[in-house]
């Protein structure tokens, strides 16, 4: 995940500092809100099931529209990412 810039929208079972700590320590840049150098939106597993759309996953999508590069995951498959690395 060297390389990748995170970031994390919200709902998460830990606390979005943790979750960034742990980001940075598998080598990805912590961003605090949504950017065209964003690569990765990390969002709560209950948002993300609800599909309960932050500001962050809205922004996401209209660059994702526009052909930026940014992958949406819930908080479990960047869990799974993680620990693969």
């Amino acid at each position: 995940l060297f390389g990748e810039i995170v970031v994390f929208s919200g709902g998460f079972a830990t606390s979005k500092s943790q979750e960034a700590d742990i980001a940075a320590l598998a080598g990805c840049e912590v961003g605090s809100s949504v950017t065209k150098k964003t690569t990765l939106l990390v969002v709560g597993d209950a948002r993300y099931a609800r599909q309960e759309k932050s500001s962050k996953w809205r922004k996401a999508e209209s660059l994702i529209e526009q052909g930026q590069p940014i992958r949406i995951l819930c908080e479990s498959d960047f869990s799974k990412l993680l620990s693969q690395n």
